[in-house]
């Protein structure tokens, strides 16, 4: 495989770890999974809700 082939796949690949790592340690995520237990109903709009107030 050629040099530029190579160099192409890895920055892709690492563009998509990057973005994937971003994504799951966002504050949204976090306390999307931090929120879930029995008197939570909806812990994806709690959360909307507290990373939206001021």
């Amino acid at each position: 495989m050629k040099d530029p082939i190579k160099v192409a796949l890895i920055i892709g690949a690492a563009i998509i770890v990057t973005v994937s790592v971003w994504t799951y340690f966002s504050p949204y995520q976090t306390c999307v999974r931090a929120a879930y237990g029995p008197d939570i109903k909806n812990p994806e709009l709690e959360c909307a809700r507290a990373l939206t107030e001021d």
